[in-house]
Formats: structure tokens, sequence, C-alpha cells
């Protein structure tokens, strides 16, 4: 994602001064990504506020922030409450 994201804005997003925030912004959820912390709980909600916090705040958003922390909050809870079933994996057969 980085190898994509980040040489576009070098070459055409940051021409522009008034996007380096937003740049920066952009690029430092993609290293969160790109280290895993999306797989946490508090790993995801410090990204949705990274985001959140971008220039436009997000005029057309469908959600408030802590509309959209609750719901992350609440479906961390059920998934902890789950009983996680191990994973099996299928061997491919070839021909």
């Amino acid at each position: 994602m980085l190898n994509l994201i980040v040489p576009f804005y070098l070459e055409y997003v940051l021409a522009f001064g008034c996007k380096i925030p937003e740049f920066e912004t952009t690029y430092l959820i993609c290293q969160m990504l790109e280290n895993g912390d999306h797989s946490t709980k508090e790993g995801i909600i410090k990204m949705v506020r990274l985001a959140y916090s971008v220039q436009g705040k997000g005029k057309w958003r469908k959600r408030t922030l802590e509309e959209v922390i609750d719901i992350i909050e609440e479906t961390a809870l059920s998934n902890s409450l789950k009983v996680k079933k191990p994973r099996t994996r299928t061997k491919k057969i070839s021909k």
C-alpha cells in the first residue's frame, strides 16, 4: 500500500502546499496498517481518530466520530465473547 500511495502523493499532491497535512495523516495511517495496528481495537480507534482529523472534517460522513468509536467498541465486545474456532486449511490437490 505504501508503495502505491506515497509515490502518487509525492508526484501529484504535494505540489499543493495545502495538502501536506492530509498527506502526513494518510501516510501515518498507511504505516499503521503496514504495522498491523488495525488488528487491535485500540489501533483501529487511533486510525479512525486520525482519519476524522483531516481538514475537510468529513462533511458527507454518515456517522460522527463518536458513533464510529461506539460501533468499534460494540464489535470488539461481541467478538471477544465468541468462541473462536481453530482454522483448518484444506490442501489443494494438484492434477
